[in-house]
């Protein structure tokens, strides 16, 4: 106990950030239940745990496309084999199987199941009720407690298994063969049923693969923060169904064969298995050969399913800078691209998201901190987010919108298609497309007018009918805004910068509001000549700083009220932990050997 509450301590900086950031992020306030249940793990695929393939096999390595979460090689009805892979292995299971007085762990493994498979039972709607479970979706990560507990219920039996009389081995043995033998019975019946049945097969799956995706419920006074959070809707194109039930029948009738590798493998480890325990009943095996050989089976099933899960990728392919980076200015803005559904080869080419970062490139998905649902919501709205939809469609939302990604300081524009919209300036052909806008406002402009409103939705509605390069609208109660006029004297320059400061130089001829192109957070302090002034919420995600006439040094830094805190609990919670490891484990009492 002392030594878990020295490690919260330890990490109190880390927790401090985190739960901020929750209530500021796409799950603030917790998720809907259609939202919570995505992720959940479909009963038939606790398959997974033994046989990985059955429903197809996907990598995040063979994801064609970048931001895309299924390829070509899954047909399960989750999200992607890559989000809903766990596995246990026939060693792990069997031995587990044999483990004795392990209530804890059999019931840890017990309940994992059944928060794994979400929203498919009523149990798991029970326990978002519970505190910090209301913000989570994926209950299939709930496998991390499975994998856990399966291992140390395996370890317990193979302890088991190497101290059991002879004749209790020999039924574990009956058994285990039965097992093997209809396992092997059952793939090979029914790969014969989908051989027999196809046509009907056929129609059954494309029937299923047909049927509407059910709409997620949204609730009619739901704000424009709450709606955020929704995932946008990826419509199934009706033409390729057929062409995918057809593969999904291939891939099964492939992963049920008698004779596939899917096959063979499971039930040849399962033989071996049953093989090793009649030699140990018999005494022809050791218990410490056996629990050898029992550990490297196990690792070589380990690895023949995770080997090469998440290959390598060569260092040139990342430590090549792009080929654009020579015509654009960092400095002048960011750089960002439009549909980011590219293809995964192009990611290194087209430095999508924090693959820019190593180039010192700032892109609009990337604010700081990240994913916040306002700086995520307009993004959304000029095309340049993360969610669903075809490069056409982001390009046509940006054109719409393009004074939205202008205010965000977007100067570079990546593409794989052509942009259309004459405002943007070709730079590069190519694979990947470069495009310039030399309209694109800096980081810190002034603003001769400020609109005050009340809460979020105001201003999202406020946003679109404004000049953005001469107006900001603010969401505050202060009374000193500057007054609106029809244009303002002065500028701004940024003379310094890094993640956790900035400063700016400011001359006005009167009155203004300083807006500066990165994401409102609590924690950034301002000043204006050395003296504290409010940092507001300008333009729905952005900041903002009222200066009054003349030249002036704005400075923003972020100091966060719970840092120093936090710092000091974590200096504590070292020196408890370097306490507890001074003070090394207690000596066993000496016991006298006795002989009867």
């Amino acid at each position: 106990v002392a030594a878990a509450l020295a490690a919260v301590a330890l990490a109190a900086p880390q927790l401090a950030a985190t739960l901020e950031l929750s209530g500021h992020g796409l799950r603030a306030g917790g998720l809907d239940r259609a939202l919570a249940g995505l992720g959940s793990l479909p009963p038939q695929e606790l398959l997974n745990g033994v046989l990985p393939e059955f429903f197809g096999f996907d990598r995040p390595a063979d994801i064609p496309l970048s931001h895309s979460h299924r390829g070509q090689g899954y047909w399960g009805t989750g999200e992607s084999h890559w989000e809903m892979a766990f596995y246990l292995g026939l060693p792990t299971l069997a031995l587990a199987l044999w483990a004795r007085r392990s209530r804890f762990w059999i019931g840890v493994a017990a309940v994992a199941v059944v928060l794994m498979l979400g929203r498919y039972t009523p149990l798991y709607e029970w326990t978002r009720w519970l505190p910090g479970l209301g913000s989570f979706r994926f209950p299939v990560r709930f496998s991390l407690w499975l994998t856990l507990a399966a291992a140390l219920l395996a370890a317990s039996g193979l302890d088991a298994v190497v101290r059991a009389p002879p004749d209790r081995i020999w039924r574990g043995v009956r058994w285990g063969g039965a097992a093997v033998a209809a396992g092997w019975l059952a793939l090979v019946g029914l790969h014969a049923g989908l051989e027999v049945l196809a046509p009907r097969a056929e129609a059954a799956v494309v029937a299923r693969l047909a049927e509407p995706q059910p709409a997620l419920e949204v609730a009619p006074d739901a704000g424009v923060l709450q709606r955020a959070a929704l995932p946008l809707a990826e419509p199934r194109d009706p033409a390729t169904i057929p062409a995918q039930a057809r593969r999904i029948l291939a891939s099964l009738s492939e992963s049920t064969a008698p004779t596939s590798d899917q096959t063979l493998w499971p039930l040849g480890v399962g033989a071996v298995l049953v093989l090793g325990g009649a030699l140990l009943a018999r005494r022809r095996l050791g218990d410490r050969a056996f629990g050898v050989a029992c550990v490297a089976l196990l690792a070589v099933d380990l690895h023949r399913f995770g080997g090469d899960y998440h290959p390598r990728v060569a260092r040139e392919v990342v430590e090549r800078p792009p080929s654009f980076l020579e015509a654009v200015d960092p400095a002048a803005g960011r750089v960002t691209v439009v549909g980011k559904r590219l293809p995964a080869v192009l990611d290194a080419e087209a430095a999508t998201a924090s693959l820019g970062l190593v180039w010192g490139l700032d892109d609009v998905i990337v604010p700081s901190p990240l994913l916040v649902a306002r700086s995520e919501l307009l993004a959304r709205r000029a095309g340049l987010d993360l969610g669903e939809g075809s490069a056409a469609d982001k390009a046509r939302t940006l054109s719409e919108n393009l004074e939205i990604a202008r205010l965000m300081g977007v100067r570079y524009l990546l593409s794989l298609d052509p942009l259309e919209d004459p405002r943007l300036e070709p730079l590069r052909a190519g694979p990947v497309r470069l495009y310039r806008d030399a309209e694109a406002l800096p980081r810190a402009f002034l603003v001769g007018c400020a609109v005050p409103v009340d809460g979020p939705d105001a201003a999202w509605e406020l946003l679109g009918g404004l000049d953005l390069e001469r107006q900001a609208v603010v969401e505050t109660s202060t009374p000193d805004l500057p007054s609106c006029v029809s244009g303002i004297g002065g500028s701004a320059r940024v003379a310094s910068r890094s993640p956790t400061a900035l400063e700016v130089e400011v001359e006005a001829s009167r009155a203004a509001l300083l807006v500066i192109a990165e994401t409102w957070y609590p924690g950034w302090q301002a000043t204006v000549d050395g003296a504290p002034v409010e940092v507001l919420r300008a333009d729905f995600a952005l900041r903002g700083v009222v200066v009054p006439a003349g030249a002036h040094r704005v400075a923003l830094a972020y100091r966060p009220r719970w840092l120093r805190a936090s710092v000091g609990l974590s200096l504590l919670g070292l020196l408890g932990l370097a306490g507890l490891s001074l003070r090394g484990s207690p000596r066993a009492p000496e016991v006298s050997s006795c002989r009867h």
